[in-house]
């Protein structure tokens, strides 16, 4: 995805941004800085629906988008671990949203890899 490494540094700690702990989040800005933290809570923020693409900036948020959209792909790609009752949401929210997200910024290969994985899941 040729992500910059304030992305691939936040997609890593995506998970550990997430939980409570107060250790965990004090040393994120000492060890990465505010700028890294900062992101991670607009990340925690950015509500992926359908209005996504007319909402979001794509040149302010594109780190954001990478990782969400890395996020939905490992999902994806994991989904059959998951209970089979919830393969198809999760397809047809990846065609409706992180697909276009996907396209919209020129990673099409991507898009395609989505949407193939989305088509397996959704029958």
């Amino acid at each position: 995805m040729d992500a910059p490494a304030n992305s691939v540094i936040l997609g890593l700690l995506h998970d550990a941004l997430q939980t409570k702990s107060s250790g965990l989040l004090t040393e994120i800005p000492q060890t990465f800085g505010d700028v890294l933290m900062a992101r991670s809570e607009s990340m925690k923020a950015l509500k992926m629906d359908e209005d996504l693409l007319k909402k979001v900036n794509m040149d302010k948020d594109e780190d954001i988008l990478l990782v969400k959209l890395a996020i939905r792909l490992h999902n994806m790609q994991t989904l059959k671990f998951l209970d089979e009752s919830r393969w198809k949401t999760k397809a047809n929210e990846t065609l409706k949203i992180f697909s276009p997200l996907a396209s919209k910024m020129g990673l099409d290969d991507l898009r395609l890899e989505l949407d193939n994985l989305s088509m397996i899941h959704s029958k």
